[in-house]
């Protein structure tokens, strides 16, 4: 079972440790350099998104104000996504996207995704039907 909690949930629940669980794991994991110097849970603007499967944390994503296209008030961004090397292969982290997408709906109009593989993740959104070619 899991839930996906937002940063006021988690503060409201004073689970926002949460999220540094998550980065040092990532950092160990080899991941260290998405949050190194660039991430702080508390004061970057945006959204962040933590999965906790079965009482354990599992992955996050942080959907951020897209300074790299030059308009961070429409655009956003989902980066720093990981998910602990404990609960990969299980598809997790489509569902944080799906998160990022709909905060995206009520607080930015576009969302683009930088990830290595994006043919997988543009099939799946179309299918899903938040894109359209």
């Amino acid at each position: 079972m899991y839930k996906i909690y937002n940063r006021e949930e988690l503060k409201s629940r004073e689970l926002l440790d949460l999220i540094d669980i998550i980065v040092n794991k990532a950092t160990e994991e080899g991941n260290g350099e998405a949050f190194a110097g660039k991430y702080d849970p508390h004061t970057t603007p945006g959204e962040t998104f933590v999965m906790v499967v079965d009482g354990r944390p599992a992955g996050m994503v942080s959907c951020e104000p897209s300074t790299y296209t030059g308009d961070p008030d429409i655009a956003a961004r989902a980066c720093r996504l990981h998910i602990l090397k404990d609960f990969r292969a299980k598809q997790l982290g489509f569902l944080l996207l799906d998160m990022c997408y709909d905060y995206c709906i009520d607080n930015r109009p576009c969302i683009p995704i930088a990830m290595e593989r994006i043919y997988i993740v543009l099939n799946r959104l179309r299918r899903k039907g938040y894109i359209s070619y």
